[in-house]
């Protein structure tokens, strides 16, 4: 997290300077600003990798030869990023590629008619395939600086975005 710090220059009464030898700090309340006024602050928690299957299909060569096989997407499957609270996705989707993972999207797609994987397999042979998303959760909180240049309360956030897609066979 990147915290912007404004600090007050020590003033000089208008007394002091007459006198010339009486400085008077700034008061306390004065010292620091804790950030910038309009500036946001998000903060993630934690972040963990899964996996979420779109499919799964066998794979069988039923010819005489060794012979490639392969499988298609038959229907178009999406996987959509989503958030919960009260911090809309666009607002935070920015800091999770900063923060969590540099490959979070809003949508990850398999198409329909999109070649998945393409296998050479003996005669009788069959392999069972799952394709899918690898998604990523994350959770944090968000302050919004006040014109008074101190952080306002934390509104806490969380949600899943898809990084890509994965075939296991």
């Amino acid at each position: 997290m990147k915290t912007t710090m404004t600090r007050a220059a020590v003033l000089i009464s208008t007394a002091g300077l007459i006198a010339g030898s009486a400085v008077f700090a700034a008061p306390a309340s004065a010292a620091a600003t804790e950030c910038e006024p309009g500036s946001t602050a998000t903060i993630f928690t934690e972040s963990a990798a899964s996996r979420e299957a779109a499919g799964t299909a066998t794979l069988t060569n039923s010819s005489t030869v060794t012979v490639p096989v392969g499988l298609t997407s038959e229907r178009s499957v999406t996987s959509k990023a989503s958030a919960k609270g009260t911090v809309p996705l666009s607002a935070i989707l920015p800091a999770v590629r900063t923060d969590v993972s540099a490959l979070a999207f809003e949508t990850a797609s398999w198409r329909a008619g999109q070649s998945i994987i393409q296998l050479t397999l003996p005669p009788g042979q069959s392999h069972q395939v799952t394709y899918g998303f690898n998604l990523m959760s994350f959770s944090g909180s968000q302050q919004e600086c006040g014109l008074d240049g101190r952080f306002g309360p934390e509104t806490d956030f969380g949600g899943t975005v898809p990084t890509g897609t994965y075939v296991d066979y």
